[in-house]
């Protein structure tokens, strides 16, 4: 029988009251069959409601119309409370299938002993049938979505305690300059990419696979950085193309104004170089000064945090705020309502050019970007688009209430207790939701679906494991920030320390110069392990120390010969990075060396093996720390392939 049935007749359509008017005549005197044709009643149908009516004095025990009372497995408040628990497992990023609905709701009909159909127990989940009226008779508050993929970084990153303490600092940092709206700026990064995401299209019904044309497999990246501000104003952006070279044709053919640059590495992605000429970018149009500054709230990307960007920052009277990490998709303004529709603009485009009979059989390359860009941007970056991103995310106007308790329920999976000792029958199902009335009201001797399914839980973290200093909400430009965790910090200093105590070896004592930098060193080590902060100008003298002791080896680099083992240092996004190498060639006129890389073993310590492609880099003379002593491996021919060093600072290396 059809779900959607539709009568073709008005047979045994009658009313209760209808039904009770004609037994009342004809308990009166009235024939049945006068009766029946008087109300419209099948007579045959009359004569047994007036039986029962003489038998019980009543006609409330039957049945009035075909299917008018459905068989149902669960009563009003049971659905409810089932539905109450699909909401909530929505609500915390752990949300229900439709097979995982009709497994629950047979779970719960076997828990509390409520009778079902025999093909319910045969496949052990509910029927289509039962699905399809639970979602007909909660169609107002229930829908089939599809969910968007989210880490579990940004669920445990945004809660409560991280979103006031960003909202401490804006409060504080428009307590002191008091920001105009216009002088209220956020930036941020977005990828644009010669393959779009194709949109929905007509096509035969019934078709199993549509297809729609894009240029590439995997197509190339332009990074495209763009800056609003709280009055509904845009910059031209920066672009960052994956190429080493600028080409005159991108800023002909991108938005006007625009500044198009190219990558070292020809990767497309923002370096604290890029940012430090998109921060010359923004201050050209920004035109921050002494009497107007102006505060720019962008995220915790390590580009963005370079000694070199909040140096300029300081002298150019920009004032930076960075958000919490991982909460840039709730509380970033660009990323909640500008970024959304640029690519989607953006996508339409790129189709639209595919699609295009002049560019049948082209490929599109990165030099259509900027046409593409042009296109979108204007359409995207409107003052209704910007200020609604400012006002959502209680930026501006200042709403540190902006978000409600629903938006951080998914943090109940991931917020861990504080260590304690083990309880037994400890609930922790509880979702700071409130109980419904109808779980109250049948809570007693009714199995919950919390009780059969509880929500995931994290356990509680070690108590005698050491937690990891996290990142949070920062004024960059305000006070002097060291690198995140001081244990990174003194394990550099360390391995400096050990590498000049050895280098100093082959000095004469009267090196005196030598022996102060390294007694600099050491207090700095001393200070540092004392310490829990340490500010940037303590930094640069200790690098200023290590470099005057480097400068003091050039004798010994020249006696530097070919395949002799060396342990050097380079220069890594979070400080300096140690590495061990096979010298490969004498040094040059620069200073330089070719070194060959080694790669740390993951089974013998102080082993170290050849890549299986040859990793062959330039090392300039002041990166080389000391020359390695090879030790003599004894064993098979496959145990001798590695390269294990006497020296115990290679255990700094990677």
């Amino acid at each position: 029988m059809p779900r959607n049935y539709v009568r073709t007749t008005t047979r045994g359509s009658f009313t209760k009251d209808t039904m009770a008017s004609a037994v009342a005549a004809v308990l009166g005197g009235m024939s049945s069959r006068k009766a029946a044709d008087e109300f419209d009643i099948n007579y045959k149908t009359l004569q047994r409601y007036v039986k029962l009516h003489r038998a019980e004095g009543s006609i409330n025990s039957g049945s009035f119309g075909y299917g008018s009372e459905k068989k149902r497995i669960f009563t009003d408040d049971q659905e409810q409370i089932i539905l109450q628990y699909v909401l909530e497992a929505s609500s915390i990023y752990y949300g229900l299938t439709l097979e995982d609905l009709r497994g629950l709701a047979y779970e719960v009909a076997v828990k509390n002993q409520i009778p079902v159909p025999e093909s319910w127990t045969a496949n052990r989940a509910a029927g289509e049938d039962w699905l399809y009226g639970f979602r007909t008779r909660n169609k107002d508050s229930l829908s089939l979505r599809n969910p968007e993929a989210t880490s579990l970084n940004r669920m445990q990153a945004f809660n409560k305690t991280n979103v006031n303490t960003f909202f401490d600092n804006l409060e504080h940092v428009m307590a002191v300059y008091k920001f105009a709206p216009q002088c209220i700026w956020n930036i941020d990064e977005t990828g644009c990419s010669t393959v779009q995401k194709p949109k929905r299209q007509l096509a035969r019904k019934g078709e199993k696979r549509v297809g729609s044309v894009v240029s590439q497999e995997k197509g190339c990246t332009v990074t495209l950085c763009g800056a609003v501000n709280a009055l509904g104003n845009s910059m031209p952006p920066y672009l960052i193309f994956p190429r080493v070279n600028v080409q005159e044709h991108w800023s002909t053919t991108a938005p006007p104004g625009s500044l198009c640059d190219s990558h070292p590495k020809a990767s497309g992605w923002m370096t604290s170089e890029n940012f430090l000429r998109f921060l010359q970018h923004f201050q050209k149009h920004a035109k921050p000064s002494a009497a107007h500054p102006v505060l720019l709230i962008l995220d915790n990307h390590a580009s963005h945090c370079g000694e070199n960007v909040i140096a300029f920052c300081k002298e150019n009277n920009i004032t930076l705020l960075s958000f919490p990490p991982h909460c840039s998709h709730q509380m970033q303004p660009l990323d909640v309502s500008v970024y959304g529709p640029f690519q989607t603009f953006y996508d339409y485009a790129v189709d639209r050019w595919c699609k295009d009979p002049q560019n049948t059989g082209k490929q599109m390359s990165i030099h259509t970007v900027p046409q593409i860009i042009s296109y979108a941007f204007p359409k995207a970056f409107t003052p209704a688009n910007i200020t609604a991103g400012f006002r959502a995310t209680g930026i501006f106007p200042t709403d540190r209430n902006i978000f409600s308790d629903d938006k951080f329920l998914p943090t109940f999976s991931t917020d861990r207790p504080q260590p304690a000792p083990a309880t037994l029958n400890q609930p922790s199902m509880s979702t700071g939701t409130a109980t419904t009335e109808a779980e109250k009201s049948i809570s007693k001797g009714f199995v919950s679906p919390k009780e059969i399914r509880p929500f995931p839980k994290a356990t509680a973290r070690p108590e005698e494991k050491k937690q990891r200093k996290t990142v949070k909400s920062t004024i960059l430009t305000l006070t002097p920030e060291k690198r995140p965790g001081n244990y990174q910090q003194s394990l550099v200093v360390e391995t400096e320390v050990a590498s000049k105590r050895k280098r100093l070896q082959y000095d004469s004592e009267s090196d005196d110069e030598a022996n102060c930098a390294l007694d600099s060193i050491l207090e700095k080590a001393d200070k540092l392990n004392e310490e829990d902060d340490v500010e940037v100008q303590e930094e640069e003298d200790l690098n200023e120390a290590l470099l005057l002791s480097s400068s003091m080896e050039e004798q010994d680099l020249s006696l530097l010969k070919l395949e002799d083992f060396v342990f050097f240092r380079c220069e890594g996004k979070k400080g300096n990075v140690f590495y061990t190498g096979i010298v490969k060639s004498a040094m040059d006129e620069d200073g330089d060396f070719e070194i060959e890389f080694l790669k740390r073993s993951e089974k013998v310590k102080n082993k170290f093996i050849n890549f299986s492609n040859e990793e062959i880099w330039s090392v300039h003379k002041k990166q080389i720390i000391t020359k390695l002593c090879k030790s003599d491996v004894i064993g098979t021919q496959r145990t001798k392939s590695g390269h294990v060093f006497k020296d115990d600072i290679v255990k700094y290396a990677q």
